[in-house]
C-alpha cells in the first residue's frame, strides 16, 4: 500500500466529517446542560472583564448569580455523570456479547476446515459490534468534561469577583481616611 497526499487528505476529510457529526451532538448535549451558565459568563465577560470600572453593586450581583449557578449546575453534573457512566456500561455490555457470540460462532465453526479464530478475531468482531456504544459513551464523556471544565472556570471566575469586592473595599476605606484611591489592579472604586 502506497500513502500518497491524496489519500491522506481524503481521510483527513473523513475524519473531519466524524468529528463535526459527534461534535454537534456533543455540543446540544453541553448546551442544555450549560446554556443558563454560558449566557451569565458572557454578561459578565460584557458588563465586568470589558468594563473600565465596574461598580461594586455589579460586582456583588453577578458574584452572587454566579454563585448561585453554580450551585445548581454542579448538582446537575453529578446528576450528568450517570450518562457517563451507564454508556460506558452499555458500551462494555455490547462488547462481551459480540466477543461471547464470536466465539460461539467460531466453536460451531470448528467442524469445517476454515481458518481457526483467533483472540485478535474475536476482538475486532466485538469493538466493531459494539462501535455505536461505544460513541455513544465517548460523547458522554468529553460533553461531561466540558461541562467540568466550565463549572472550573466559572469557579475561578467566583473567586476574581471576589478578590475585586474585596479591593474595591479596601480601596473605600482607604479613600475615607485619606489614603490611596486606586488598588495595585487598577480597578477603582464608586465614583473615584
Amino acid at each position: 500500500m502506497e500513502v500518497t497526499k491524496e489519500t491522506l487528505n481524503d481521510l483527513l476529510k473523513e475524519t473531519d466529517e466524524q468529528v463535526r457529526t459527534i461534535q454537534l451532538i456533543a455540543n446540544d448535549i453541553v448546551k442544555a446542560k450549560t446554556e443558563d451558565l454560558d449566557a451569565l459568563m458572557t454578561e459578565i465577560q460584557e458588563r465586568i472583564v470589558i468594563q473600565d470600572n465596574p461598580s461594586d453593586e455589579l460586582l456583588e450581583r453577578y458574584f452572587l448569580e454566579l454563585t448561585n449557578a453554580l450551585y445548581f449546575l454542579n448538582a446537575n453534573c453529578e446528576f450528568f455523570g450517570f450518562y457517563d457512566d451507564m454508556s460506558k456500561t452499555s458500551a462494555r455490555m455490547k462488547y462481551n456479547e459480540a466477543y461471547s457470540e464470536s466465539q460461539a460462532k467460531a466453536a460451531v465453526d470448528t467442524s469445517s476446515k476454515k481458518a481457526r479464530t483467533t483472540v485478535g478475531d474475536h476482538v475486532a468482531y466485538a469493538e466493531k459490534a459494539s462501535l455505536n456504544e461505544t460513541i455513544i459513551n465517548q460523547i458522554y464523556s468529553r460533553s461531561f468534561r466540558i461541562v467540568k471544565s466550565k463549572i472550573e472556570a466559572a469557579q475561578e471566575m467566583v473567586r476574581t469577583l471576589s478578590k475585586l469586592i474585596s479591593s474595591h473595599a479596601q480601596d473605600k476605606q482607604l479613600s475615607m481616611f485619606g489614603g490611596v484611591n486606586q488598588n495595585k489592579s487598577g480597578f477603582k472604586g464608586n465614583g473615584q
